[in-house]
């Protein structure tokens, strides 16, 4: 009965050594943007976007938004994340990185802003919520360090969300979630008020009172528009970017939306706004050819005519 045991815990174990193990994300901030200003454990997952540490001080992961926390009762995602980040962070050793500012490094909370990483092997908190679809990129204009990192998490995240195994029920994601999937110019008017992401292609630029007005329709009094305040257009043109040139181009642009001559978003920062290249066009043999119109065929073959008819 003893070998018989033993026999089963070794197959036990086998079992489970060859099951994959899962690599999740792991970053090394550049000290330039964030610093390393401690470690601690983790005692507690107070919510999805607070640690509690063995120093008694509370962390809050800057930078991210979970779409269902802030309500009455919080949603799957909250639920999800919070489950995520006890399995892999509580009762372990973090690094926390801040702001070089010491005086951005609390919120009026009291608590820690900061990006956390595992100390053992710096999986990276902020980044297994977003590459698990459980949250969102959400900056602010004092907490806006690794935006591009976490964006282009997010990027790959929202390409993979629609990755389903057979037979099994869709994972916990908001990115198939209608309320917080990214909207267009044309879906932006059925977005609950509220934290949102839009993509679309700038029919027009104008500038009043020295504010620039992005707009995405025909009409700016009832169409999707972006509004950026002097102080923000003067952070942009810091980094090279003239949007009233962007009249044609397509953005990705976050943030409160409200209503304002139609759906709007007000921006305060840089990284609320991505340039986004266009597609290319498919050149493959199996791209849908356009027949065309009668008019295209008159107008090609008018040239024909007049040279027979000159012929003549």
């Amino acid at each position: 009965m003893r070998f018989l045991f033993v026999f089963l815990c070794l197959i036990g174990f086998s079992a489970h050594a060859t099951e994959p193990t899962k690599s999740y994300i792991t970053i090394e901030p550049d000290p330039r943007a964030l610093k390393e200003t401690g470690n601690a454990t983790v005692i507690g997952v107070i919510d999805p976007l607070r640690l509690q540490l063995d120093n008694n001080k509370i962390v809050q992961l800057e930078g991210i938004d979970i779409p269902d926390m802030f309500q009455p009762d919080p949603g799957e995602l909250s639920y999800a994340a919070k489950k995520l980040l006890e399995n892999l962070f509580l009762n372990q050793k973090v690094i926390i990185y801040q702001s070089p500012r010491a005086d951005l490094r609390l919120n009026r909370m009291g608590h820690e802003m900061a990006h956390v990483t595992r100390a053992v092997d710096s999986v990276w908190a902020q980044g297994i919520l977003i590459e698990n679809g459980l949250a969102r990129v959400r900056t602010s204009p004092a907490h806006n360090a690794l935006s591009a990192e976490m964006l282009e998490v997010e990027k790959t995240a929202r390409n993979n969300s629609s990755e389903t195994k057979d037979n099994e029920p869709p994972p916990v994601n908001l990115w198939i979630d209608d309320r917080y999937s990214v909207f267009t110019p044309e879906t932006v008017d059925t977005a609950p008020q509220g934290f949102q992401i839009v993509d679309g292609t700038i029919k027009g630029a104008s500038t009043v009172k020295n504010q620039i007005y992005l707009n995405f329709g025909q009409n700016w009094r009832n169409d999707f528009s972006v509004g950026i305040p002097p102080e923000t257009r003067k952070l942009l043109s810091r980094k090279g970017l003239e949007p009233l040139t962007w009249t044609g181009k397509n953005i990705r642009v976050r943030g409160w939306l409200e209503d304002y001559n139609g759906p709007y978003i007000q921006i305060d920062h840089p990284e609320q706004i991505e340039l986004i290249e266009p597609k290319a066009a498919d050149t493959s043999a199996n791209s849908i050819a356009i027949p065309p119109t009668d008019k295209e065929i008159f107008r090609d073959a008018l040239p024909n005519i007049k040279n027979f008819k000159s012929e003549r």
